[in-house]
């Protein structure tokens, strides 16, 4: 049993499976919660008992790990005890009511919430709607709206939730950080703070503590860093192939899929930079394709596909055979886009991938067992040399986890 004890000197307990992933956790205010995982590691069942009653939730998840249904908390079902109500009444309770110890075994309908998931420009990891089936909370629908990145992310801009349009108003990482409505007023914002324990607000007519604490968000957004939606039930955010736990320990409660090859601690979240690099996917940290001024990383980092766009197109020209050819360095201190041998136009930061290197499933290469891609990140010198390379990166790739923005691997064209 691992305790950690906050701020307030308020003590959490947290017992561990065999994986050492969290079985039970023992909050201060006496609230338990009690953790279940399917075969890929992801939570399946979650049990929140708390002043006496017991909720339970239950998720499910495709095979390419996203979440796909989270039920509505349902009442644990307990059934009557025969040594406290003795055996007459348990009988005359079996004879009249029989649904009481029937496990069921027809169909039935479950209540909760469907999510459906991005596709080729839209990375898989982005939710694109949330679709309430008739749950006592009544959330109804939500539909979101990104706008694709260079590097094959997205960032969301928007949200259409029951017959109304919401703005998103991202930071520099995609991350969402303030929500207004049609007249362009204020109805949620989530301040920074180091891991994103904090909870989202309202409007905020001042910065000081007590007042963060005491405003509420008039609507409910449960988006958190990029890839991740917070469950309000437990506290936890879901990420990918794994949950992240704000609370407890800052990082993820399942290790690190792809081994050793992400470092020696395998539970940071985005190799505790948050600020610089993010996880979507819960298996890969991805920095920042670009070195940004603070102030203007957020408008600077959405325009970045305009700018390598109108940047290839100023610096390439024509010619006799009508094929688009790189300048040399133009004055001025700007090299050319990066060019590969065949021809193509490869953005610095773009991640390309080798030829897929056949390994016995039962051999570990790089932290991971089996076959799989070595991965690569573009890169390019400082003006006035512009030598473009590609830097090979510590972590392997699986075929499956091939994202649709990554491009196989061939020289450049220096």
């Amino acid at each position: 049993m691992i305790e950690t004890t906050d701020a307030l000197a308020r003590r959490t307990k947290v017992e561990r499976d065999a994986l050492r992933r969290p079985a039970t956790i023992r909050y201060h205010e006496g609230s338990t919660t009690r953790f279940e995982y399917n075969d890929m590691g992801r939570l399946a069942r979650v049990e929140i008992q708390k002043d006496g009653e017991a909720a339970v939730i239950r998720y499910l998840h495709a095979a390419t790990g996203q979440r796909v249904f989270k039920s509505e908390p349902e009442v644990a079902q307990t059934l009557p005890n025969e040594t406290e109500l003795g055996n007459s009444f348990v009988n005359w309770l079996r004879k009249n009511f029989g649904w009481i110890f029937a496990k069921g075994n027809g169909a039935k309908t479950s209540i909760g919430t469907a999510y459906i998931h991005g596709d080729g420009e839209i990375p898989n990891w982005a939710i694109l709607g949330e679709y309430d089936n008739g749950s006592s909370q009544g959330k109804g629908s939500s539909e979101y709206i990104y706008l694709p990145t260079h590097d094959g992310s997205a960032i969301p801009i928007g949200m259409y939730r029951n017959g109304k349009l919401y703005a998103i108003h991202s930071d520099h990482l995609g991350t969402p950080r303030l929500i207004t409505d049609s007249s362009k007023a204020v109805v949620w914002q989530w301040p920074y703070s180091a891991l994103g324990a904090n909870k989202p607000t309202g409007v905020l007519a001042t910065w000081a503590e007590g007042a963060l604490k005491a405003t509420e968000p008039p609507i409910e957004y449960n988006g958190r860093f990029p890839g991740q939606t917070h469950d309000p039930e437990t506290g936890l955010n879901d990420n990918g192939w794994r949950t992240f736990d704000p609370r407890t320990r800052a990082g993820y409660i399942q290790a690190d899929p792809i081994g050793l090859a992400g470092g020696l601690n395998r539970y940071p979240y985005a190799e505790n930079s948050p600020l610089r690099k993010t996880d979507p996917t819960g298996r890969l940290a991805f920095a920042l394709p670009l070195i940004l001024p603070p102030l203007l990383e957020g408008a600077a980092y959405i325009v970045t596909a305009a700018a390598v766009a109108s940047t290839a197109h100023e610096l390439t020209k024509p010619d006799a055979a009508g094929n688009s050819t790189p300048e040399a360095c133009p004055p001025g201190g700007t090299c050319p886009p990066c060019r590969t041998t065949s021809g193509r136009i490869i953005p610095v930061g773009t991640i390309a991938y080798r030829p897929l290197d056949v390994i016995p499933d039962d051999v570990m290469q790089h932290g991971v067992y089996g076959s799989h891609h070595n991965i690569f990140i573009a890169n390019q010198m400082p003006y006035p040399k512009c030598d473009c390379f590609w830097a090979k990166q510590k972590w392997v790739a699986k075929p499956e986890q091939i994202q649709p923005s990554w491009v196989p691997i061939e020289p450049f064209a220096n």
